[in-house]
């Protein structure tokens, strides 16, 4: 077998060692703790940003630190996240936008941070405690409160995972 046969399958063996040898984090013994993290596959493709949902926080298919899950301070965004604007409905209307977060909703919670003389806003929920571990479903959709029977004009569902 030639020498370009073999350079995939050694490749391969050196990753294989790298990994055996516990290149995860530290457990503050000296030793490492193994960590089982999602595959790509488990969060599905990204969301489509548009209309009035413009960004997402933590971004679709990311991990994020379980410390990170909780704002720095009560008055700066923080938790999950996601941008908005007001465009094509009553200026700063927040009525418009529901959001929850693994099957549960938290619209009641959200904490706003009004933008742009309030043509935009970012909207939080942050947990009283930091997110436990492994993948999150959040989403967020846009509906007329003033008519339940409307389709609503935009959802964007996002997954994260959350690691030690």
């Amino acid at each position: 077998m030639s020498l370009f046969r073999w350079i995939p399958v050694l490749a391969l063996s050196v990753s294989l060692v790298a990994a055996a040898c516990g290149d995860g984090p530290d457990d503050g013994n000296g030793g490492s703790v193994p960590v089982e993290t999602a595959s790509a596959d488990e969060f599905g493709p990204a969301p489509r940003l548009r209309d009035n949902i413009m960004a997402i926080s933590p971004e679709h298919g990311t991990q994020v630190r379980r410390s990170e899950t909780l704002p720095t301070h009560p008055n700066t965004p923080g938790g999950v996240c996601f941008d908005v604007n007001f465009e094509g409905f009553e200026f700063g209307n927040l009525q418009w936008f529901r959001f929850a977060i693994d099957g549960t909703e938290k619209t009641t919670e959200l904490t706003w941070f009004p933008r742009n003389n309030n043509t935009e806003a970012k909207g939080c929920w942050m947990p009283e405690e930091p997110l436990t571990l492994g993948v999150h479903d959040a989403a967020v959709t846009v509906i007329n409160p003033s008519n339940a029977n409307e389709p609503p004009r935009q959802r964007v569902a996002w997954k994260f995972e959350v690691i030690p």
